[in-house]
């Protein structure tokens, strides 16, 4: 088994898997597209190198995926404030409506977002150290 953490290194059938598990819904499924069983392909995903590199792909496929959303998100409120220019007054009703629903929902996340991290903060400021063995009582 040729694996050293980066999918360049893998062997031809495990790079074909790799792939797959990035586009396929289930580990059976990956495994049928890439030519392996299944038993084979789960203990791939056992081996340490190779779920690393497996869950830092995953992470730039939703970096970039994320980015698209970022993208999506201008041109869906263009979209938006488009309606709320319209002649009729339900279009513009609606329009309103998702504008101030998503604006106040993003203020909301904010405002937790800055509440959690404050009780983390205050949390690590009042933490006990954790045990020679590294446990910590939470």
């Amino acid at each position: 088994m040729a694996l050293s953490g980066h999918p360049d290194t893998l062997a031809p059938q495990q790079a074909r898997f790799f792939a797959a598990l990035l586009t396929e819904p289930t580990v059976g499924a990956a495994a049928r597209r890439a030519g392996c069983g299944e038993r084979t392909a789960l203990r791939w995903l056992k081996d340490p190198a190779f779920a690393a590199a497996y869950r830092e792909a995953r992470r730039a496929s939703l970096t970039h995926a994320t980015a698209q959303l970022q993208a999506a998100c201008t041109e869906a409120m263009a979209t938006l404030r488009e309606l709320l220019r319209s002649d009729l007054a339900e279009v513009r009703l609606g329009a309103a409506r998702a504008i101030l629903e998503l604006a106040l929902r993003a203020g909301n996340e904010d405002d937790l977002e800055e509440r959690i991290a404050a009780i983390e903060a205050y949390l690590a400021e009042r933490a006990p150290p954790p045990a020679r063995n590294g446990w910590r009582p939470w």
